[in-house]
């Protein structure tokens, strides 16, 4: 949120040309509106933990139950051109700081591991694992039943996108909701029945489906198709020692969320997507790839379509490592040497076709939305450590 989002403000950089030679003067000017009114949002959190420790402090067990509520949650309500604070190819202006609705957030959170050594002391071994789930859900938007767009998948095309997410009564924040596309028209009886609904149809185009039955495709054809947030995640961990060797090794799986690729997105606006070299033709009419019109916003490559949205489940190797210990080494002056070698995210299992699954967001209408983030890095590493 802006800095005093209470407070209309006079702005500087506006400058006009003034007088009969024009000459450039300074100008000042009020860009936004504000809602003198706004307050504080309110967050009421309660849990319940529980930590035990059992055999001989083998076996740690960590449980906490959580609800947070959210009340008179600040957002950003857009405004139309109409209220004189539209500005093109930015939306930094045409947005006005409100209390607008509340939100609840529960799940559980668990930890356990467990840890033993062998009598004679030359074998040891520790498991570690976590599970956490997470339900979000927007209970009340101040009688807005679907708004605050958001999530465009690309900073590129500027204004010449379509938002992907929003907030909804009953769903996530910043949830999906997308028109449906339903395959490529290939034949000319699919193309003289969908005409009803576009006239500037052709053989080769994607067709939507017309969830309302008006015969127009609009932003009331929008289905819920998800959400960045996952069902549940994952850890495990595994952590070994026999007499000079240890192992450890670390992974993480991330289940249900889906992810928007913008970056395949952005390319099919181009016309420069692989996947495109097999679009539908004459010469490939079996094609389920829409043809490329050499037109960014053409319906074919339309953002609010559910064709780039994808499976983000993903099961990931964090850190793997495997080291050996030298151990009394006078000659050198040394206690010890331990040679090893690592990696940090070596493999990633997934259906994604994006760069990365991981891909962050900053916040909740981001969350699943993939612009192209520079991916998770590989590191291999070896390497000696020396304990004088």
């Amino acid at each position: 949120m802006p800095s005093y989002s209470y407070i209309p403000s006079i702005e500087s950089g506006v400058n006009y040309p003034f007088g009969s030679n024009e000459s450039l003067s300074f100008g000042l000017t009020q860009r936004r509106f504000v809602d003198p009114n706004i307050k504080w949002e309110t967050t009421i959190s309660k849990n319940i933990g529980v930590d035990l420790t059992l055999l001989d402090n083998k076996l740690n067990i960590t449980a906490d139950v959580y609800q947070n509520d959210k009340k008179d949650m600040l957002l950003e309500e857009r405004l139309p051109a109409s209220a004189g604070t539209y500005h093109p190819n930015t939306n930094l202006y045409d947005t006005k700081v409100i209390n607008a609705g509340n939100m609840v957030n529960k799940g559980i959170e668990l930890a356990a591991s467990f840890k033993n050594r062998s009598k004679k002391g030359d074998f040891g071994y520790t498991i570690s694992a976590t599970f956490t789930k997470n339900d979000n859900e927007v209970t009340s938007l101040n009688g807005t039943t679907r708004g605050y767009g958001n999530g465009a998948p690309s900073t590129v095309l500027a204004n010449d996108i379509d938002y992907t997410t929003f907030l909804a009564e009953g769903y996530e924040a910043g949830a999906f909701f997308l028109v449906q596309h339903d395959g490529v028209i290939k034949t000319q009886e699919q193309l003289d029945a969908y005409k009803v609904i576009d006239k500037s149809a052709q053989l080769g185009d994607m067709m939507y489906k017309d969830i309302d039955g008006n015969n127009v495709i609009d932003d009331n054809d929008r289905v819920y198709s998800g959400s960045g947030q996952a069902d549940f995640e994952a850890g495990l961990s595994l952590n070994l020692d026999y007499k000079n060797f240890d192992f450890y090794i670390q992974s993480y799986f991330s289940k249900g969320a889906e992810i928007y690729n913008g970056a395949k997105y952005y390319a099919y606006t181009q016309g420069r997507h692989l996947e495109q070299f097999y679009m539908w033709s004459p010469q490939n009419p079996d094609s389920d790839i829409p043809t490329d019109r050499q037109n960014a916003i053409h319906n074919n490559v339309r953002s609010r379509s559910d064709y780039f949205l994808e499976d983000g489940t993903y099961f990931r190797i964090r850190n793997i490592s495997l080291g050996y210990t030298l151990k009394d080494l006078p000659a050198f002056g040394l206690n010890s040497a331990r040679i090893y070698v690592s990696a940090t995210n070596p493999f990633t299992f997934t259906e994604y076709t994006g760069y990365d699954p991981e891909v962050g967001g900053d916040g909740i209408f981001t969350r699943g939305i993939d612009k192209g983030n520079y991916p998770v890095a590989r590191q291999f590493l070896l390497g000696v450590q020396l304990h004088f």
